[in-house]
């Protein structure tokens, strides 16, 4: 039997046994007295602290869901079974009038002290059991709901170590992936650097060779106009490394920058005037640049003459090449 079942029989108990008494109030023994006091001493002792810890529970909340203790169901009998005690405890207050009298010989001021007292105690004693029962099951709920807490933090932390991991891991294989990537296109960009200088010849030779080529790139003809423009981007790239040979502007020449690749770099015969005039490939952090390297004076005087005499003699040779292609476009205009 539930407690709540208990509660409601013994209301009806003491229902019945009151009604009993008051059937027979007439009586005035000490008996009769007595019963009543045992009947008192247990509604508004014992079961006064019964009734007052359910009134408790209808205001309590589960710990977790925040929800009501009670439904409604379960709430709607505790109304009853309150409304039921507070009849009892009514009616025992009526009995207790109407036996006044009789049993006024048999009580006395000491007795009903001590029931009093006792009454107190035991209330006292039922209301400090509710509230030990009660912390105790907030004190067991914190620590199952931090214990909870504690179990999915520690999962979620888990959780973000491996993924973290992953993305390490992923981090890791994409920068060497792309270590790999950009070292072979170093790598072959070099062999690339290197097959072309092989294949120029350096000074007179090279310089005509590309000037054919460039030639037959532009569509041939004598007045070309991509032909004069290119000879004519050549000429200030090579007069202005002979003006200011110092000057890293004009020794340095990247091949993907975009003025350069569109009146030089695209045409293969005037890069090759470039490398035949001196200029080498090289790859410097993954980019191709075309650098001019002059001999050193002061130790290879030779060296130096015959860098600086390609250098001229191809000036020379892309003037003459520009005054042709002049000379030629005039005369078809004249013609």
């Amino acid at each position: 039997m539930t407690e709540f079942k208990r509660v409601q029989a013994e209301v009806d108990e003491l229902g019945a046994r009151l009604a009993a008494l008051e059937a027979d109030c007439s009586d005035a023994a000490p008996d009769t007295a007595k019963v009543l006091q045992e009947i008192k001493a247990t509604v508004e002792g014992e079961l006064q602290g019964k009734m007052a810890k359910f009134e408790k529970r209808l205001t309590e909340t589960d710990p977790i869901s925040g929800q009501l203790r009670y439904g409604e169901g379960m709430r709607a009998k505790v109304a009853q079974l309150q409304q039921q005690y507070d009849a009892l405890a009514a009616e025992l207050r009526l009995a207790e009038g109407k036996l006044a009298a009789a049993l006024a010989a048999h009580a006395n001021a000491a007795a009903a002290r001590a029931g009093e007292a006792v009454s107190a105690q035991q209330a006292a004693a039922a209301a400090a059991e509710a509230q030990r029962q009660a912390a105790a099951a907030r004190e067991r709920a914190a620590a199952q709901a931090a214990a909870t807490r504690a179990e999915a933090e520690e999962r979620e932390r888990q959780r973000l170590a491996r993924e973290a991991a992953v993305l390490r891991d992923k981090k890791k294989a994409d920068e060497a992936a792309a270590a790999a990537a950009a070292e072979a296109a170093r790598l072959a960009r070099e062999r690339e650097a290197a097959a072309i200088m092989a294949s120029v010849p350096v000074g007179a030779a090279g310089v005509e060779a590309g000037l054919r080529a460039l030639r037959d790139a532009c569509g041939g003809g004598g007045g070309s106009a991509q032909m004069r423009k290119t000879c004519g981007a050549l000429l200030q790239i090579l007069q202005n490394m002979r003006s200011s040979p110092e000057d890293p502007r004009f020794r340095r020449i990247r091949c993907e920058n975009e003025r350069f690749a569109a009146d030089v770099g695209r045409f293969e015969g005037a890069v090759q005037v470039l490398l035949s005039s001196g200029f080498k490939v090289v790859v410097e952090e993954g980019a191709s640049l075309l650098v001019m390297a002059e001999p050193d004076l002061a130790t290879d005087m030779d060296g130096w003459t015959t860098w600086y005499d390609t250098l001229k003699d191809t000036i020379d040779r892309l003037n003459d090449e520009t005054n042709a292609r002049d000379r030629a476009s005039h005369g078809g205009l004249m013609g």
